[in-house]
């Protein structure tokens, strides 16, 4: 079985919408065992057809017992979890009380989100919105119709690899002060800021019957990784 290399963040690949599948034959279940084989070598929970270079509408997932293929999948979400926005809020008494409000708030989140990290952009961890619920429908690697229903880490999970599938990395997600931040690590390593998306308003997370959703990484054993690597998710 050939071994395939994970593409990093700056490969056109990782944001181009995929294509979906038409038909569920041997060539596509040879493809998903090797994004099998690429997901467990990286000690990845999830991994996307794109971040090993295939333009299709595949991923693989493995969190806890949960293990499987999800072909031409959508999902629909429910209770979104936003992290608190960290911004700067000026000088004086009142700007100095509410950065203290907004430490308060963020030392929260930490407590409260599970940090994605990915296979594909090496080194960055965040909380990301996500919805705490969600739906996914597609094909399992036999070409039948699946309905899954998940919280928490398999929710994120996969809200994450369904982004992949439409061109977009869970850095696009951030905003206020993660978001500099991330870009701040990226420019570091050379990467342009280019690289990585506005965040679009009111589209934090997995879009309700829409086509873009999300791939994870996982550090530790709060951690989801991917796409997410098990070494991308750090659940609190």
């Amino acid at each position: 079985m050939a071994e395939f290399s994970i593409r990093q963040i700056g490969d056109p690949i990782l944001r181009t919408p995929t294509d979906q599948i038409h038909s569920v034959d041997d060539t596509v279940r040879r493809l998903i065992s090797s994004m099998y084989e690429a997901m467990d070598r990286a000690r990845g929970i999830g991994l996307a057809a794109p971040q090993i270079g295939r333009g299709v509408s595949i991923f693989v997932y493995g969190v806890g017992e949960s293990r499987g293929a999800v072909i031409n999948p959508q999902l629909t979400g429910e209770g979104m979890l936003a992290p608190t926005p960290r911004e700067n809020s000026g000088s004086g008494p009142a700007a100095a009380a509410a950065q203290t409000r907004h430490h308060d708030a963020a030392e929260a989140d930490e407590e409260r989100f599970i940090k994605e990290g990915c296979l594909s952009v090496s080194g960055i961890y965040a909380p990301v919105p996500r919805y705490q619920k969600v739906t996914l429908t597609g094909l399992d690697e036999d070409g039948k119709h699946l309905e899954l229903q998940v919280e928490g880490l398999l929710a994120a999970c996969f809200q994450h690899e369904v982004d992949h599938l439409h061109g977009r990395l869970f850095v696009d997600r951030l905003r206020g002060e993660l978001k500099r931040s991330a870009m701040q690590t990226l420019r570091a390593r050379d990467y342009p800021s280019s690289h990585v998306k506005p965040a679009e308003k009111g589209r934090a997370g997995a879009q309700s019957q829409g086509p873009e959703s999300q791939g994870l990484k996982s550090q530790g054993p709060n951690s989801s990784g991917s796409s997410f690597l098990a070494p991308g998710f750090t659940a609190r």
